[in-house]
């Protein structure tokens, strides 16, 4: 697969899109679904495992649930699913997500 057809938003999303504000609703629905799945990544590495696999089975760590955070970006604020584990070892650090200027 080619980066454009990689990157390609499909034409039956855009041509639901009427208004700038929709258009805005859009972009941030798409960056948090973005960042969401980057996170879920993030977590099966740090686990070491994927999500169902049999060998998170005693583990000593394993996922649990999700807590709500929200992330400031040039969008605006982005609400997310931020995915944890029981011994509360993955963190979500906005800072490494946020560019910094200066």
């Amino acid at each position: 697969m080619s980066e454009n057809e990689l990157f390609k938003i499909p034409d039956e999303a855009l041509k639901k899109i009427k208004s700038q504000e929709e258009f805005e609703e859009f972009i941030q629905r798409l960056y948090k679904q973005g960042v969401e799945s980057l996170l879920k990544a993030e977590i099966n590495e740090h686990l070491g495992y994927p999500k169902h696999d049999p060998s998170g089975k005693n583990s000593g760590n394993s996922r649990n649930g999700f807590s709500k955070k929200t992330l400031k970006t040039n969008l605006g604020e982005v609400p997310l699913d931020v995915p944890r584990d029981r011994n509360s070892t993955f963190v979500f650090i906005q800072d490494i997500l946020t560019p910094h200027s200066g």
